[in-house]
């Protein structure tokens, strides 16, 4: 069991499963007119993604650019999620005559 964790593979493991969580959401939402409930957990798991794909790209000794463009694909996910969330929190908005 400790080799599995020591050589990354348990990374490669977790980053699978969050692949699978998210064509699981795409397959739901296009069964279901609800793809907007589902919005900010995809952008999560898309960040989540973005972050284990980085770790696994260092512990590889891939080129610096290719971690950095993962982790930047997870900073604009986080921060898309962050948006959806704060809407979700505002209160609607009346217009004005």
């Amino acid at each position: 069991m400790s080799e599995f964790i020591n050589s990354g593979r348990v990374l490669a493991l977790a980053l699978a499963i969050v692949t699978l969580e998210i064509a699981a959401l795409l397959a739901l939402g296009a069964l279901r007119s609800r793809t907007r409930v589902a919005a900010d957990l995809l952008a999560n798991l898309c960040a989540a993604a973005g972050l284990l794909g980085a770790a696994e790209l260092l512990l590889a000794h891939a080129p610096w650019p290719y971690a950095a463009s993962a982790l930047a694909a997870a900073l604009v996910a986080h921060v898309l999620a962050l948006r959806l969330r704060w809407r979700a929190t505002q209160p609607a908005r009346r217009e004005w005559p």
